[in-house]
């Protein structure tokens, strides 16, 4: 468990819908969240998956300096 997951922030309960609105996002599609590399891997299941869906990412810096 990390330190994040036992934050009090993290077991409340939101509003699929008002979080949706907040970021652009259809709160009746299946949404996927992916945090790091692999989006080759991942785009191929992707496109195989019947349905609409959306997909955010989150990128970063390999090497910060």
């Amino acid at each position: 468990m990390s330190a994040a997951s036992r934050q009090p922030a993290f077991s409340e309960r939101l509003d699929r819908a008002v979080c949706a609105a907040e970021w652009g996002l259809d709160p009746n599609r299946t949404t996927f969240l992916m945090m790091s590399g692999g989006l080759d891997a991942l785009a191929a299941h992707l496109l195989a998956m019947r349905g609409e869906y959306q997909l955010i990412t989150l990128a970063g810096v390999t090497n910060p300096c």
